[in-house]
């Protein structure tokens, strides 16, 4: 077995595989971050981590016996935003800041929009960050962006 997969560590994953093992009982989103927490790295690593494992089971059986035996590791088909639900969070995102600037002074608003952009920067540090590193996520959801933009 190689020492990588998908440019992660072998003995980070089996640890991982270990703790979903032993916590069958919290979320997915409870166990990334835990474990995260326990080896001193960002939880969208672990859930990465987590969907290489998958997809290295789907490509290879061998690995899918050797490791994932008396493990339910699965990934859940995601859904789009029809339309209507589209248009629907889009008008809440307005009703929202219409809200907000209605209430806020003009110190206040600048205080929320300077954190809000800080928001949106970190989350673009890291989709670049990822992107870098070879994540198909990361990969995908540019190439979404890039098509939803047209």
């Amino acid at each position: 077995m190689d020492n990588v997969i998908y440019g992660f560590d072998n003995e980070l994953m089996i640890s991982l595989i270990d703790y979903l093992k032993q916590n069958k009982n919290l979320t997915l989103t409870t166990v990334f971050k835990n474990f995260a927490l326990q080896h001193d790295k960002s939880w969208g690593t672990i859930r990465n981590l987590y969907y290489a494992i998958i997809k290295k089971a789907g490509e290879d059986e061998d690995f899918k016996k050797r490791y994932l035996t008396g493990v339910d590791i699965s990934v859940n088909k995601i859904d789009k935003f029809t339309n209507v639900e589209e248009k629907e969070l889009i008008d809440r995102v307005v009703k929202a800041q219409t809200l907000t600037n209605e209430l806020l002074n003009k110190e206040q608003r600048e205080s929320v929009e300077n954190f809000v952009g800080t928001l949106h920067e970190m989350h673009g540090i890291s989709l670049k960050k990822a992107f870098c590193k070879g994540c198909e996520f990361a990969t995908s959801f540019l190439l979404e962006l890039q098509g939803y933009k047209k």
